[in-house]
């Protein structure tokens, strides 16, 4: 006997009420045994409309005398017909199962359809799918073969098609072969998927967690004027870079406010302060205060602006760290020269402009400002941005702090409690 199912184990766990299991057994008992008795089971009652009574589906003669005979036999046996039928029921029901576990096998063999179409992604719905799977499997060459096949963009096939070429040139350079996989074939424009957020999304998380930071800066320009939170997903991601996969000492962050600040083609007006979050974040994550400091005085008008404190340092720490944005800012303007010069002029590729108005500053802003210099030892210098903060702004931060020193002191006045 074949090893069971995870169906059938269920099913032979299962605990049915009396009424429903009678029911099932009747249903099951008289679907199998006319089949065991060589019975045809498309037999009709003669009550059916358009039914005779002479046909070969019909119970011949000697079938009706044998059941007459086996009924007047248990008549006669008495007591010992009725034990030998109690035996026969209780064997029936033993079987119960067994007519469970065939019933579920050709329930699966009538549900079995094998269908082939070379067409894999159809609707937006596969392309979603398919990403997903692409992204949990790693293939993220198959899934930007797939998006771009399903979306059919001209520009977005130009700027995989540079990027293989640039791939390509790197390794005939170092001699090591590689997989011209990348390139989709041509389609006609406006014959794709729409893509939505969550489809290019993925496809940003793929190419970060492939390394591919080039072709994550590129599609994600590409897509900004349509989808500004794929931008900032884009912005974000770049913030998560390790500063190990960063060329020339750039750190994550400083990668992502570059790019942020020098190649968003968003106006200002849909550019989100979450994105300069985003930097902050990096900021308070690596204990840089300085770049804290400078991210928070490029955004908005802010009471930060035009104003240095003495606990700042010299002008050369200051105009230190503003040269290592400018560097990641010029190489990621030369990496946008290249996309435009291999991508075909349409308006999603045109060069980005500088953001004229960036956001102001917001509470979560400032509060992460001031948590990264409590954090590297400058409390003098967080006190002095905190009274130099708007009213409104000051106040909440002043009660969240007062919030959490009173859950602190609650915390160790509990911990001292329970010693004693």
């Amino acid at each position: 006997m074949p090893p069971l199912t995870l169906e059938q184990v269920l099913a032979r766990s299962m605990r049915l009420p009396r009424k429903r299991a009678q029911q099932h057994v009747s249903r099951l008992y008289k679907r199998h045994e006319p089949a065991e008795l060589g019975v045809s089971t498309e037999w009709t009652p003669s009550t059916a409309k358009g039914s005779s009574l002479v046909g070969p589906a019909l119970p011949s003669n000697g079938s009706i005398a044998a059941m007459m005979e086996g009924r007047h036999a248990g008549k006669r046996g008495g007591a010992y017909g009725s034990s030998a039928a109690a035996t026969v029921a209780s064997n029936e029901k033993l079987n119960f199962f067994e007519l469970v576990e065939r019933e579920d096998a050709q329930r699966r063999a009538g549900r079995l359809s094998i269908h082939s179409s070379g067409l894999l992604v159809r609707n937006s719905t596969d392309l979603t799918t398919y990403l997903k799977a692409a992204q949990r499997t790693g293939d993220w060459e198959g899934g930007l073969r797939a998006f771009a096949e399903a979306t059919a963009l001209p520009t977005l096939t130009a700027i995989l098609a540079a990027s293989e070429a640039s791939a390509d040139a790197a390794a005939s350079t170092t001699r090591t072969p590689v997989s011209s996989t990348l390139p989709p074939p041509s389609a006609p424009s406006g014959s794709g998927v729409n893509p939505n957020v969550t489809q290019i999304t993925a496809v940003l998380e793929m190419c970060a967690e492939a390394e591919k930071w080039d072709l994550l800066e590129k599609i994600g320009v590409f897509f900004a004027p349509a989808y500004p939170d794929a931008f900032s997903r884009a912005v974000e991601l770049l913030a998560q870079r390790p500063s190990s996969d960063a060329g020339a000492g750039v750190c994550g962050w400083r990668a992502a406010f570059a790019y942020l600040t020098t190649r968003c083609p968003l106006p200002a007006a849909d550019i989100s302060v979450e994105a300069f979050n985003v930097c902050l974040r990096g900021c308070e994550a690596a204990l840089d205060w300085r770049g804290a400091m400078e991210v928070v005085r490029a955004m908005g008008p802010n009471p930060l602006q035009g104003w240095r404190a003495a606990e700042e340092g010299d002008e050369s720490d200051r105009t230190a760290a503003e040269a290592s944005i400018s560097c990641s800012g010029a190489a990621s303007d030369a990496t946008d020269a290249d996309v435009q010069s291999s991508s075909p002029p349409t308006a999603s590729a045109s060069p980005a402009l500088s953001m004229s108005t960036p956001p102001s500053p917001n509470v979560v802003s400032y509060a992460t400002l001031i948590a990264t210099l409590e954090q590297a030892g400058k409390e003098r210098l967080a006190s002095a941005v905190l009274n130099r903060l708007p009213a409104v702004e000051k106040e909440e931060i002043t009660a969240s702090y007062a919030a959490l020193i009173m859950v602190w002191s609650n915390q160790i006045l509990h911990k001292q409690r329970r010693r004693f």
